[in-house]
C-alpha cells in the first residue's frame, strides 16, 4: 500500500512539473500589458479600399519574441476592425477583413493578441495599414477626422466659373457665379463679400501666357451681386496670381511688365538667358477702387527699378552682386531657365504694423520684403520711406545664391 501511494504522488508531481514547464514557455503578462510595437515583422498587403470585403491580410511575427507555435492568437485587428477566420502557421498569421464603405479612411495600426499565463499580450505594428477612400467616389466628403479645423473651406476650381464655400460636413454654404474662370486667388472679406481674380480671354494680353495669368479683379456681395470690377490687361502688362485687400480698401495686385529682348540686353541681361526672346519682370500696383468699375493706380513698385548685374560693365547697374543683397541680379536665372516669366511672384501679403509688403518669388526660391510707406517716386529709387531705403529689398530669405552669397547647401527654400 505504501508503494502505491508513493507512485501516485510521483505521477502527480510529474504532471505538475510538466504543467509548470508549459506555462513557462508562454509569454508572460500581468493583466493588460501595453502593446508591444516590436512584435510584428511585416504586414501584407499594406492597404485596402473602403468597401473591400473578404480581404486576406498576412501578419508575420518577429521570431525572437513570438509565442510558441502552438499558441494561437485570440484576435487580429486593423485599427478597430476585427478580423475573422484567423489562422496561424509558425510565424505567419492570416485573417480576413471586411471593410465597410463608411469605415474612416487613414493609416491604421495592426495588432494581434495572444493568451498569456495571467492575461494577454498584444503585438502591434504602428501605422502599418492604410484604408483608402473609395476610388469610385468622386464628389462629397472624403475625410473629416477629429482634430480638423472647425471652420469653412473656400475654393475656386480653375476650370469653373463658380466659387464655393463649404463646411466641414461637405455641405454647400454659399456659392458665387462669375462670367470668368478664376485667376488663382479668391478671398472672403470680413464684410462677407467675395474678392477674386479672374482670367480674361487671350486678346490684347496675348503676349502673357504663363500659369496664373488673370487680368481682372472682381468683388461680389454675399448674395452674388457684382459690386466692383477692375481690369489690368494689355500687350504691356497683365495682372496675375494674387491680390491683397489693404485696410484702407485699396487692393494690391501682382503684374507682369513686358520687356523686349533689346530692352533686356540694354539693361545688362545676358542674351543667352533670353530663351523666349523677351522678359516679363514683375511689378506691384495698388489700386483705389472707383465706383462699380475701374480704379486709380495710386502706388506702384517695379523689379526693373532695382537691378544689379556683373555681366556688362558698360551699364549703369554694373556692380558686385554679393555686395548688394538689396538689389536683384538681372542674370540670376534660378528656376526660370531663361523663360520670360523670370520672377513669377505668386503671392502678396501686407503687414499693417510696419507698412511693408511680403512677396513670394518662386523662380528665385525666396521671400522678399519691401517698404510700402514710400511714394511711387521713392519706390523707384533707393531712399525714402520708413526704412530710408526706398524700393530696395529690405529683407530676403530662402536662397542666398540669388545674390551670390552661400552655395547650394545654404538654400532653405525650394520652389519651381
Amino acid at each position: 500500500m505504501m508503494r502505491t501511494k508513493l507512485s501516485l504522488m510521483s505521477w502527480k508531481a510529474s504532471l505538475l512539473l510538466l504543467a509548470l514547464m508549459l506555462v513557462a514557455a508562454l509569454p508572460t503578462a500581468v493583466g493588460a500589458q501595453p502593446p508591444r510595437p516590436d512584435g510584428i515583422e511585416s504586414v501584407a498587403p499594406t492597404y485596402a479600399t473602403q468597401g473591400d470585403t473578404n480581404g486576406l491580410v498576412t501578419v508575420t511575427l518577429v521570431e525572437a519574441i513570438a509565442p510558441p507555435s502552438w499558441v494561437n492568437p485570440l484576435s487580429a485587428r486593423i485599427g478597430t476592425l476585427e478580423g475573422s477566420a484567423i489562422h496561424r502557421d509558425e510565424l505567419v498569421i492570416t485573417a480576413v477583413f471586411d471593410i465597410s464603405t463608411d469605415e474612416p479612411a487613414g493609416v491604421k495600426d495592426v495588432a494581434t493578441e495572444f493568451p498569456a499565463p495571467r492575461g494577454t499580450v498584444v503585438f502591434t505594428k504602428p501605422d502599418a495599414f492604410e484604408i483608402r477612400a473609395d476610388a469610385t467616389q468622386t464628389v462629397g466628403l472624403f475625410v473629416n477626422e477629429e482634430g480638423s479645423y472647425n471652420g469653412y473651406t473656400l475654393f475656386a476650381p480653375l476650370q469653373y466659373r463658380t466659387t464655393y464655400l463649404i463646411d466641414n460636413a461637405g455641405r454647400l454654404v454659399q456659392s458665387w457665379d462669375s462670367a470668368y474662370t478664376p485667376g488663382n486667388s479668391v478671398y472672403l472679406l470680413e464684410n462677407g463679400n467675395l474678392l477674386r481674380t479672374a482670367t480674361l480671354p487671350r486678346g490684347p494680353n496675348s503676349k502673357f501666357g504663363a500659369g496664373g495669368a488673370g487680368g481682372r479683379v472682381e468683388e461680389f456681395t454675399w448674395d452674388g451681386t457684382l459690386v466692383w470690377e477692375f481690369e489690368y490687361s494689355s500687350d504691356q502688362h497683365l495682372q496675375h496670381h494674387d491680390i491683397e485687400r489693404l485696410p484702407n480698401g485699396n487692393v494690391l495686385m501682382i503684374a507682369w511688365a513686358h520687356k523686349t529682348a533689346a530692352e533686356a540686353v540694354a539693361a545688362g541681361r545676358d542674351p543667352d538667358l533670353l530663351a523666349d526672346g523677351e522678359l516679363w519682370p514683375d511689378h506691384i500696383i495698388e489700386v483705389e477702387p472707383t465706383g462699380a468699375a475701374g480704379g486709380n493706380i495710386v502706388w506702384e513698385w517695379h523689379v526693373w527699378d532695382h537691378l544689379i548685374q556683373d555681366f556688362d560693365p558698360t551699364k549703369d547697374n554694373y556692380g558686385v552682386v554679393a555686395d548688394h543683397p538689396e538689389l536683384i541680379d538681372l542674370n540670376f536665372d534660378g528656376a526660370s531657365r531663361g523663360q520670360a516669366d523670370w520672377n513669377h511672384i505668386n503671392s502678396v501679403d501686407y503687414n499693417a504694423q510696419f507698412d511693408q509688403i511680403l512677396l513670394s518669388v518662386p523662380r528665385f526660391s525666396e521671400v522678399w520684403v519691401i517698404d510700402h510707406s514710400t511714394t511711387t517716386e521713392e519706390a523707384a529709387g533707393h531712399s525714402g520711406g520708413n526704412s530710408g531705403k526706398g524700393g530696395d529689398i529690405l529683407y530676403r530669405w530662402g536662397n542666398p545664391q540669388a545674390y551670390r552669397v552661400g552655395d547650394a547647401g545654404s538654400e532653405a527654400l525650394f520652389a519651381a
